[in-house]
């Protein structure tokens, strides 16, 4: 079983950004490398090793579940996520963000949401209007 290998050493923009509460890294390797993968708070402070080890040539991915290395999920904001390989060292940055869900509820009732709807059924009829006034 034949596989494709990349070319050169790459480190992928994660995804989804902004994401909550999941996110992967992809990477690539055009050897076998020992491989580390860290991601880091704003001040540079090591929040988590999603990688350490030998990883096989290819296309790759890890995800990152928001926690740190004790476990404990950890607070939104921004992080860096980089790899290290003997030749290669690249770094990114990434941004966590969490919903509080009294937000989420304060928004969902109220009829946020039935004015919401009018408000684009309004907007869409009105640029149709505008539209077919322009046709004559």
């Amino acid at each position: 079983d034949l596989k494709p290998v990349p070319k050169e050493f790459a480190l992928h923009q994660n995804y989804p950004n902004p994401f909550n509460p999941i996110t992967t890294i992809n990477y690539d390797l055009p050897q076998q490398s020992h491989v580390n993968i860290m991601i880091y708070d704003i001040l540079g402070r090591e929040v988590v090793k999603l990688v350490s080890s030998e990883i096989p040539a290819g296309y790759q991915a890890v995800i990152w579940n928001t926690r740190n290395s004790f476990g404990t999920p950890v607070s939104a904001g921004i992080y860096f996520y980089q790899i290290q390989t003997k030749d290669f060292i690249k770094t990114k940055k990434m941004v966590l963000l969490k919903w509080n869900v009294s937000v989420v509820n304060s928004l969902l009732t109220g009829g946020f949401c039935l004015k919401l709807f009018y408000y684009v059924i309004f907007c869409m009829s009105w640029l149709d209007s505008r539209g077919k006034k322009r046709k004559r």
